[in-house]
C-alpha cells in the first residue's frame, strides 16, 4: 500500500516536470528572421515583458530571467500604471549584414535604456542609448551581421503608456515618417481650423458658445501634442515636465467643455438647478486649473479623473434633459458625445488589458475626436441656423402673443394683393389700456393672450381668411399690428362684416378670469376694401386704423373706412407743416388779449393771452384745430415758448400804462414737467427784468392731474421766479382736495358752464359755492370765465366773486387795440375816482 503511494507521488512529481518543462519551453523567445527587404517588422508578438518593482536586476541578470516570463504575443506592448521598471527583451536574426532603425512607438516613460548584444554574448551587450526622452517615440540605429541572432534588451522607468516597439528599414522609416507627419498636420490642421472658423462665428454673432468651444478645441490641439511628442520642439527636454505642464491643459480643456455645454443649450433658461451643478463643478475645474503646476502629479491626475468622470458625464445628462424638453440643437451635442465615450471606452479597456492592445486601440480615440468635432460643427451650424431663424421670427412676430407683426402682415398682403381683392378688418381691444393702467402690466398681458388664444382658433377655421404664414403646418391668419391691434384679410370684396362683428363680439362676450379676478373685454373691428380704398397696402393698414377709432368713437361694433377721411388727414397733415413755418417766421401766428377785471372796483388786472393763427390759404384757424397737432407732432414746447417771449413782450408794454398788469399764458402738462421749458421762462423773465406776479401760467385742471408729480416740482421752482400758476376750467375734472392742497396755486377759474345760468340753476350755484370753499382752503383767487350776460355778472358780485373775464365784459383784442382800450378805461377810472372824491 505504502509502495503504491510513493509510485503515485513519483508520478505526480514526473508530470509536474514535464508540464514545467513544457512551459519553459513554451515561453522561450522565437528569434525573427529579417531580410533587407522587409520594410518594418512588429517585434511585439515575440517580446517578453518583466516587471522589476524594486528595481533589483542588472540587464545581465535580466537576460535568463526574463525568457521565462510569458511572451506579450501582441503587437502593442501595455506597461501598465504602476510605477517601477519594465524590461522588454525579443531575438532576431538576419540574413545578409543590414542596417535597421528601431523605433520605440508611443513609448513615454522618464528614463529609457536599450541593450543590443548577440543572443550567445550578453555580456558583451552594445548600451545603444540611455538618456532623458525628449519626445514619446525613440528611435535608434543598429548595425547586424548576416545569419547571426540578436538580442535587443529595452529597460523602461516609469512608463506608463502602451507602445509598439518596431524594426526599420531605412528607407521605409523615411516614408513611413512622411506619412506620419502628413496624418498628424492633417489631424491638428482640422482642429486649428475648427477653432479658427469658431472664432471668426463668435466676433460675428458674439455668441459665447463659439469662443468656448474654440477654447476647447485649442486645449485639446495643445495636450494632444504633447503626447505626441511635439513639445520637445518647444525646449521642453523632459517627458516628466511635460506631464506636469500637459495636466492644466487637460483640466483647461475639460472646463471650456462644461462651459461650451453651459453657453450653447442655454442651461440657464433649460435646465435651471444642473445649471447650478456645472457652474460649482466649474469653479473647482478653474482652480484645479491655476493650482495644477504646483501640486504633486498624482494629485493632479485626480483632478483630471474627476473633470472626465464628473464633467462628462453632467454634460452628457445635461444635453439629454434638454434634447428631452424638446431642445432642437440638443440632438447634435448628444450624438457628439457618442464617439467619445465609445472611443474612451475601448481604449481604457485596452489600458485595463481587457482586450488587447492594437493599432485599432491606439489609432481610434483621434477618429472619434475628429468625428466629435465634425458633429460638433453640425451642432454650432444648427444653433447658428436656429439663431438666424429667432432673430427672423422675432423681426416679423410679436414677442408676446407670437402672432406675425406688421413686417409679416405686410409682406403677406403684398403678395396676396396680385390676386384678387380682399377686405382688410382691424379688432382693437379698446380697454385693454385702461386694464393696463388699473390692475397692471402682467394682468393686461395674460388676457391679451387669452384673447388671441380665442381669436386665433376662431380665425384658423375662416376659409376665406387670407393665410400670412404655415406655422407647424397650423395656418396663420390673425396678425397683430400694436398691442391688442389685430388684423385679417378675407378674399374678395363683399365680406358681412356684421356677422363677422357679431362672432367676434360673441367670443369676447365672456368674462376673462385671472387670479380670481374677471375681467371684460370691448372690441371694436374697422374695415378697409383693396383696392377700393386704396392700393397701397401702408396705406390701406392706416385707412383700417382709421375706421376702427371712428367706430371707437361712435361705439359702433364695426365701421367700414369713409373716403373723406383720407381728405381730413390730408388736411391735419397739411396743416402740421404750415404751422412748423409760421412757428419760424412768426409773421401768421398773433395774440388777442382778454381782460381780466376786478368786480369790486372794475380795474383791468390782467389779460389772459389767446393765440391766433391767420392762415394765407384757410383764415382764421381756431387753437382748437391747432394745438391738438402741435401736441402730436412734438412741437407744442416751440409753439409755447414763442408765446411766452411775445407775451412778456407785450406784458412789458402794457405795464408802462398799468405797472400792476400780470399776463395769462396757456400752458400743457408736457410743458410744465420738461427742465427746458423752466430755464426758458426764467431766462425770458430776466431778459424782459419782468418783476414779480407778471406771468401767471394756466393749466386745464384734467391735464394737471395727469403728471402731478413732476409738474409739483416744477411749480415749485417757477414760484421762486414769481411765477403763479392757475388752474382752468375748475370743476370740470375729478381732483382731490389733498393734492391741491400741496400745489402752489394762485388762482382758480371757475369753469363757464357753471357761470353761465348760475343765477337760475341751484346746481351750478352749489357747486360755485363749494369752489369757493376750496379756493378759500388753499389760498387761491378765484375767477369767473364766460360771463356773457348781465344777470352772471350781477350773481357773482353777490356772490362776492372777485375776479371775471368773458364778452359781457370785454372781448378779446389784438395787442394794439387793448392798449388803446386800457389807456381809455384808465382815464375812465381816473376819471370815476377824481368825480367821487369830488
Amino acid at each position: 500500500m505504502n509502495k503504491k503511494k510513493i509510485a503515485h507521488h513519483k508520478l505526480l512529481l514526473l508530470y509536474l516536470l514535464l508540464i514545467s518543462i513544457a512551459l519553459i519551453f513554451s515561453a522561450q523567445s522565437r528569434a525573427i528572421e529579417i531580410t533587407p527587404d522587409d520594410g518594418q517588422v512588429f517585434v511585439g508578438q515575440t517580446a517578453h515583458m518583466m516587471r522589476d518593482q524594486v528595481n533589483g536586476y542588472q540587464h545581465t541578470e535580466v537576460v535568463d530571467v526574463i525568457k521565462r516570463h510569458p511572451i506579450v504575443d501582441s503587437d502593442y506592448i501595455n506597461t501598465g500604471l504602476q510605477a517601477g521598471v519594465t524590461w522588454i527583451s525579443f531575438d532576431f536574426t538576419t540574413t545578409k549584414p543590414s542596417d535597421f532603425i528601431f523605433e520605440l512607438k508611443r513609448a513615454k516613460a522618464s528614463r529609457v535604456s536599450v541593450f543590443f548584444f548577440e543572443s550567445t554574448e550578453p555580456e558583451n551587450a552594445l548600451l545603444l542609448s540611455s538618456f532623458e526622452i525628449k519626445h514619446h517615440s525613440p528611435i535608434y540605429q543598429l548595425s547586424t551581421t548576416s545569419d547571426t541572432q540578436y538580442t535587443l534588451l529595452i529597460r523602461l522607468e516609469n512608463s506608463s503608456t502602451t507602445f509598439k516597439p518596431v524594426l526599420w528599414s531605412y528607407s521605409e522609416y523615411q516614408q513611413h515618417a512622411h506619412i506620419e507627419f502628413l496624418t498628424m498636420g492633417l489631424f491638428f490642421g482640422v482642429l486649428i481650423c475648427l477653432a479658427l472658423y469658431n472664432l471668426i462665428i463668435f466676433f460675428a454673432v458674439r455668441r459665447q458658445a463659439y469662443i468656448w468651444y474654440a477654447g476647447y478645441i485649442l486645449a485639446l490641439v495643445v495636450w494632444r501634442s504633447a503626447l505626441y511628442g511635439l513639445w520637445s520642439y518647444m525646449d521642453i527636454p523632459l517627458y516628466t515636465q511635460a506631464a506636469y505642464l500637459l495636466v492644466p491643459f487637460v483640466l483647461l480643456d475639460i472646463l471650456f467643455a462644461m462651459l461650451f455645454c453651459i453657453h450653447f443649450l442655454e442651461t440657464a433658461r433649460h435646465a435651471f438647478y444642473l445649471d447650478k451643478i456645472m457652474h460649482a463643478v466649474c469653479w473647482v475645474l478653474g482652480i484645479a486649473t491655476l493650482i495644477s503646476t504646483t501640486l504633486p502629479i498624482h494629485v493632479t491626475i485626480s483632478f483630471v479623473v474627476f473633470g472626465l468622470a464628473i464633467g462628462g458625464f453632467i454634460c452628457v445628462v445635461v444635453g439629454c434633459y434638454c434634447l428631452y424638453k424638446g431642445v432642437r440643437i440638443a440632438r447634435f451635442y448628444v450624438a457628439s458625445w457618442i464617439p467619445l465615450v465609445i472611443g474612451a471606452f475601448i481604449v481604457q479597456l485596452a489600458v485595463w488589458e481587457v482586450i488587447p492592445s492594437t493599432h485599432f486601440t491606439q489609432t481610434f480615440i483621434e477618429v472619434t475626436i475628429l468625428l466629435e468635432a465634425f458633429l460638433m460643427s453640425l451642432a454650432l451650424a444648427d444653433k447658428l441656423r436656429q439663431t438666424e431663424r429667432e432673430k427672423v421670427h422675432l423681426a416679423t412676430h410679436d414677442p408676446l402673443t407670437r402672432l406675425p407683426n406688421r413686417n409679416l402682415v405686410q409682406l403677406g398682403l403684398e403678395s396676396f394683393k396680385s390676386r384678387v381683392g380682399f377686405t382688410l378688418i382691424q379688432l382693437k381691444l379698446t380697454n385693454l389700456d385702461e386694464i393696463r393702467l388699473k390692475l397692471g402690466l402682467k394682468v393686461a398681458n395674460a388676457v391679451l393672450c387669452r384673447c388671441v388664444e380665442q381669436l386665433n382658433a376662431w380665425a384658423r377655421v375662416q376659409r376665406r381668411a387670407v393665410t400670412f404664414e404655415m406655422l407647424d403646418l397650423e395656418p396663420q391668419k390673425l396678425g397683430q399690428l400694436d398691442h391688442g391691434v389685430m388684423v385679417m384679410a378675407f378674399r374678395g370684396t363683399h365680406v358681412a362684416l356684421s356677422e363677422l362683428a357679431k362672432q367676434v363680439q360673441d367670443i369676447l362676450k365672456d368674462p376673462i378670469e385671472y387670479h380670481s379676478a374677471q375681467v371684460h373685454i370691448d372690441c371694436h373691428m374697422g374695415a378697409s376694401i383693396y383696392p377700393h380704398h386704396s392700393q397701397d397696402i401702408m396705406q390701406l393698414l392706416e385707412n383700417t386704423s382709421f375706421a376702427v377709432v371712428d367706430a371707437q368713437r361712435k361705439q359702433l361694433p364695426v365701421l367700414v373706412y369713409a373716403e373723406d377721411r383720407a381728405n381730413e388727414v390730408q388736411f391735419k397733415l397739411e396743416l402740421l407743416d404750415d404751422l412748423k413755418k409760421a412757428l419760424i417766421s412768426g409773421n401768421e401766428l398773433s395774440l388777442c388779449l382778454q381782460p381780466k377785471i376786478n368786480l369790486n372796483d372794475k380795474s383791468i388786472v390782467g389779460a389772459e393771452v389767446l393765440l391766433r393763427w391767420i392762415h394765407p390759404k384757410y383764415g382764421v384757424i381756431e387753437p382748437n384745430d391747432f394745438i391738438p397737432l402741435a401736441k402730436d407732432a412734438g412741437i407744442i414746447s416751440d409753439l409755447s415758448f414763442w408765446v411766452i417771449t411775445e407775451a412778456l413782450q407785450t406784458n412789458k408794454l402794457i405795464q408802462q400804462i398799468s405797472p400792476q398788469h400780470h399776463i395769462c399764458v396757456n400752458v400743457c402738462a408736457t410743458d410744465l414737467v420738461s427742465e427746458l421749458f423752466v430755464e426758458h421762462v426764467k431766462h425770458s423773465l430776466e431778459d424782459f427784468n419782468m418783476p414779480q406776479n407778471s406771468l401767471i401760467l394756466e393749466i386745464s385742471e384734467a391735464e394737471l392731474f395727469e403728471r402731478i408729480g413732476l409738474i409739483h416740482l416744477n411749480v415749485e421752482k417757477l414760484k421762486v421766479f414769481g411765477v403763479g400758476l392757475s388752474i382752468d376750467d375748475f370743476a370740470s375734472a375729478r381732483s382731490a382736495l389733498a393734492e391741491l392742497s400741496r400745489i402752489p396755486i394762485k388762482e382758480i377759474k371757475i369753469d363757464a358752464c357753471y357761470i353761465q345760468q348760475a343765477s337760475l340753476d341751484d346746481l351750478n350755484q352749489s357747486v360755485i359755492n363749494l369752489i369757493q370753499s376750496v379756493a378759500r382752503v388753499i389760498g387761491a383767487e378765484i375767477v369767473a370765465e364766460g360771463v356773457e350776460e348781465p344777470v352772471s355778472h350781477q350773481y357773482l358780485i353777490e356772490q362776492g366773486i372777485p375776479f371775471a373775464q368773458g364778452f359781457h365784459l370785454a372781448k378779446p383784442m389784438p395787442i394794439g387795440e387793448y392798449l388803446e382800450w386800457l389807456k381809455a378805461q384808465q382815464h375812465m377810472h381816473s376819471s370815476q375816482v377824481c368825480g367821487g372824491a369830488g
